[in-house]
């Protein structure tokens, strides 16, 4: 019986290089020259894929050009597949979270995962109140008039509704996160790994952080020219959003507008960099959420510059120091850098007691202890003190963002807001929603609590693989959510309500509207983040390699 050989010697030699390169790096460019070797060697003669036939007694058997796929047909497929796989978003799986170490159930989980987690719930918060503000006004707290007493609007559940503190968790987690590497340098006493580290953080962060703005904000000025917001607003008639930009651009030249887009993008990079007398930094009419960008901009470099001027300093004398930078910030109505001054604060105790921990063992002493019914009432007492601050933290996140002096269970705190944060009409409740922030990181930083039915750790749940995906996809989210909602979204839900209607069916039409905005807008952040804010993380540190 004849032999059937699948390749021959040379075939076999190129393909295996080919595979070779392909598993080991797929994009490197000897792996692409390897396949065109490969195309080249089995379109010559007496190197076809299969040979020694057994219908043509060993003879090879040629391959008619009638029996391959046009390559302009091939190409096509190819391209389309590719385009295909590049728009399936990357959702958190059992594989994905699988490790590569052996154990395929369970992933190493970064020590900090909980910032990603925290900060990706606090961008679901923004979208669900940017998904729902123009159908209701959800500004108002619960009994502030007669019409604003529907249970949505109470103290806590309004944290879900009203959106707004979930900016001051942004600003708590960049402090923390952003110390998180200069501290731990700052304490190994490695003070040239923390000049370099602090060095490539000033440099790459502008590309971080405009490179998804500039993207997002051009998207925003192409629906405008494609009439997209002008459409959305012929089912609202009474819909006007800060973007009525946008339904006057039909009327001028394209370059015309691309270059005032393109003006105001620049100008929004570099002017509003030193309102330090606002706690904005001034709107981006082309994505007006965005006002948020500057401030963490200029944050992130007075904080870089904290710890540069703290590094030599011990432990303590930095926690000392930060404390009263934060004080200063509330006599100098610096609301933002008081958060940020609060996340390193934070960061500081929680390098701290992790160190304790270490030296001491003092964790699982405490477990042992805790365990015993001598030390029951000491486990009483630390749960209820973390659920006391986290039932407080919450309360401060719902504040709400219009008439919190009458407001009831807010209008004490509005007269105690401290007479420096009442500049600006919009700092007082910004105030006491960023104390909420920093209780509730605080909280979120502790270590686990012994409770009487077992253990509970909230950093636990904030690591949960969906935490961390929404913590992926927080920037591209908080960056294209509004735009989306306002041209794809508003026709959706004209189409819905009139099914449903606005009066007995309106639950059922919000529900569904929510469904439809969350496919679409996540389908897109999933994209924006995979070929626009990774990209723009990657450009930044080759352009540092490059320029060393």
């Amino acid at each position: 019986m004849p032999s059937c050989s699948l390749l021959n010697p040379a075939s076999a030699h190129v393909l295996e290089r080919v595979l070779r390169l392909q598993l080991n790096a797929p994009t490197r460019p000897d792996a692409r020259d390897a396949m065109g070797e490969l195309r080249e060697h089995f379109t010559e003669e007496g190197n076809g894929l299969l040979t020694d036939y057994p219908e043509t007694g060993g003879e090879q058997a040629p391959i008619h050009d009638d029996d391959r796929m046009p390559p302009k047909i091939n190409k096509f497929f190819a391209r389309y597949t590719f385009m295909l796989s590049c728009l399936v978003p990357r959702f958190p799986t059992a594989s994905s979270t699988s490790s590569t170490s052996g154990n395929p159930t369970q992933k190493k989980v970064h020590a900090t995962a909980w910032l990603d987690g925290l900060r990706g719930w606090a961008a679901f918060n923004v979208f669900f109140h940017h998904a729902h503000y123009l159908l209701f006004a959800s500004e108002e707290g619960w009994g502030v008039n007669d019409g604003a007493r529907q249970w949505w609007r109470l103290p806590i559940v309004h944290t879900l509704f009203g959106g707004h503190t979930a900016v001051s968790v942004f600003f708590v987690v960049s402090g923390f996160t952003l110390s998180v590497k200069p501290i731990t340098q700052m304490r190994k006493g490695d003070r040239d790994g923390l000049l370099t580290t602090l060095g490539s953080a000033t440099f790459r962060r502008p590309v971080r952080l405009y490179g998804p703005v500039f993207a997002s904000t051009f998207m925003v000025f192409l629906l405008g020219r494609l009439g997209m917001y002008a459409y959305a607003a012929r089912f609202m008639p009474g819909f006007t959003v800060t973007e009525d930009k946008h339904y006057k651009q039909q009327a001028d030249a394209f370059l015309d507008d691309f270059w005032q887009w393109l003006r105001r993008s620049i100008n929004f990079y570099v002017a509003n960099v030193d309102h330090w007398s606002s706690p904005a930094a001034g709107d981006h009419i082309w994505n007006t959420q965005m006002w948020t960008i500057p401030v963490e901009f200029r944050c992130s470099f007075a904080l870089y510059l904290t710890q540069l001027a703290l590094g030599r300093f011990s432990p303590r004398s930095r926690m000392l120091c930060l404390t009263g930078l934060i004080i200063m910030s509330v006599f100098q109505d610096w609301w933002a850098m008081m958060l940020f001054w609060s996340g390193m604060l934070l960061c500081e105790v929680h390098v701290e007691y992790a160190a304790y921990d270490a030296r001491t063992d003092r964790h699982n002493d405490y477990i042992s202890s805790a365990q015993a019914s001598s030390n029951r009432l000491h486990r009483y007492i630390v749960a209820a003190l973390h659920a006391l601050n986290l039932f407080s933290a919450l309360w401060l996140l719902s504040i709400p963002q219009g008439g919190c002096e009458n407001t009831p269970g807010f209008k004490t705190l509005c007269r105690l807001t401290p007479k420096t944060m009442n500049q600006w009409w919009w700092v007082k409740y910004r105030f006491w929603g960023g104390v909420g922030a920093i209780q509730l990181v605080a909280g979120a930083a502790a270590a686990d609590v012994a409770l009487p039915w077992g253990r509970f750790s909230l950093s636990t749940l904030l690591s949960s693989p969906l935490s961390r995906y929404l913590g992926n996809i927080s920037y591209a989210l908080y960056c294209t959510h509004k735009s989306l909602i306002h041209t794809v979204g508003i026709p959706v839900w004209y189409a819905i309500f009139q099914i449903t209607g606005r009066e007995s069916g309106w639950h059922v039409g919000f529900f569904i509207c929510l469904i439809y905005q969350a496919i679409v807008c996540f389908w897109f952040a999933d994209v924006f983040w995979r070929y626009i804010d990774k990209p723009s993380v990657t450009l930044a540190r080759k352009l540092e390699i490059i320029l060393l």
